[in-house]
């Protein structure tokens, strides 16, 4: 796995972490153990995904751009759904106000990634 996409998936994880004081939504803390269990749950997911495909997905998510490729998508399929909505449920914290959305937009992602192979 690249280097860079390691360091770019555990910053962003941590400037939300530390964004909110390590807090979760309903502000609760997570234990040292959990946060270490996601960083890693978080690099493994992170393993599937080449240099393009993290932006890619993310900005379909959370920005609206129109597509994701087919071979990003190939990609997210492989991750599984489970490091897919992780990886959603991570970022969305900066994202509060538009949470219905993005759920919306991720179940979208998945289902025609995975029935087309492609967002078009």
């Amino acid at each position: 796995m690249d280097s860079k996409l390691i360091i770019a998936l555990c910053i962003t994880v941590t400037m939300l972490l530390t964004t909110l004081g390590l807090a979760r939504p309903d502000e609760t803390f997570l234990s040292e153990e959990t946060r270490s269990e996601t960083y890693e749950t978080v690099d493994k997911c992170g393993a599937y995904l080449s240099d393009v495909c993290p932006d890619e997905i993310y900005y379909y998510l959370f920005e609206n751009a129109p597509t994701i490729s087919e071979k990003c998508c190939s990609q997210l399929i492989k991750m599984g759904r489970a490091c897919h909505d992780l990886l959603t449920s991570d970022s969305i914290i900066e994202f509060k106000d538009q949470e219905q959305e993005i759920m919306r937009r991720n179940q979208e992602s998945w289902e025609r990634c995975n029935k087309e192979g492609q967002i078009a």
